[in-house]
């Protein structure tokens, strides 16, 4: 079934998907939550288009997760939450979010709040996958891309505070990530060509302000269990994930962001979100981009 095909959601409010169930939702015109256990074959949704009074939007958030816990096949203790959309029209509805997610030690496993993409976000109901499909209207010009303010044009004399790393086999992800960190004047971005094992190795003897992995080394098995081990040691830095959607190991990392695949029509895009996610989710106290807090052991 393609996403054409696909039920549409055009109303703010709540849901409980099942089963085999699917369902789209423009990215545009919602923020969109979801709560999901893995041991579950349902996912609670929370549609809002609004900027609703806070009292209303704590009730159906609390309603909506005790109807949910109280599912046969639900572990409260295992509930999950993604949050998309356009952190900017709905900044008082996200510092309530947080807090009501903090009360119920429930982590964010996938978020991006940094602006409106332009594209169509499809839910699993069986398994609380998330995709994206992107749009090619309203895109910008090429040329936009070499314009006035890209690194070409930074001050030579501008010293680099903050390193970013980029690792990639493809080099116009490179190329592209490399121009679109350093039209910041204190940012720099260290962009290897050659992957092996030396990359990781000589991770930590660098202060990273963040990490940007391309989706095509998601089988780079050792590759990838080294990120992880560099997230747990370093839970402050954030990595941001250029593909379709987040890996399966997405849970071990604390601030995995998700960054739009590179396809030809999305590279209009492609800087100006890699920008916003590192930069505001980094050094913004006030971002748009919010941060939560991991789920509490047991007893501590």
């Amino acid at each position: 079934m393609t996403i054409e095909q696909l039920p549409q959601l055009s109303q703010s409010g709540v849901y409980l998907l099942s089963r085999d169930k699917k369902v789209s939702v423009s990215l545009e015109d919602f923020l969109v939550i979801t709560l999901h256990s893995p041991s579950s074959t349902s996912t609670a949704l929370i549609l809002q288009s609004t900027a609703e009074h806070r009292a209303d939007f704590l009730n159906q958030l609390d309603k909506i997760y005790e109807k949910y816990s109280s599912l046969s096949d639900v572990d409260s203790n295992l509930i999950q939450s993604k949050v998309f959309g356009a952190g900017n029209r709905f900044s008082i509805l996200l510092t309530t979010l947080k807090s009501w997610l903090k009360r119920n030690h429930i982590p964010v496993v996938a978020s991006d709040l940094g602006r409106a993409l332009p594209g169509e976000l499809v839910l699993e109901g069986a398994s609380g996958r998330i995709g994206i499909q992107y749009r090619k209207n309203d895109l910008e010009q090429w040329g936009s891309l070499l314009s006035t303010g890209t690194a070409r044009d930074r001050s030579s004399s501008s010293a680099s505070l903050h390193q970013v790393l980029v690792l990639s086999k493809n080099p116009v992800v490179r190329t592209l990530a490399q121009q679109s960190i350093e039209e910041e004047s204190q940012w720099s971005a260290s962009c290897p060509e050659s992957l092996g094992d030396s990359t990781f190795s000589n991770l930590t003897k660098t202060k990273w302000a963040a990490v940007v992995i391309s989706d095509e080394l998601k089988t780079e098995n050792k590759m990838m269990n080294s990120l992880v081990k560099y997230s747990e040691a370093n839970p402050n830095v954030p990595i941001a994930w250029i593909g379709g959607e987040l890996p399966s190991w997405k849970n071990e990392i604390s601030r995995l962001r998700l960054l739009p695949p590179m396809e030809p029509f999305l590279i209009p895009h492609f800087k100006r979100i890699l920008k916003q996610s590192i930069l505001d989710s980094s050094l913004s106290e006030t971002s748009e981009t919010f941060t939560f807090s991991k789920r509490k052991k047991a007893g501590s």
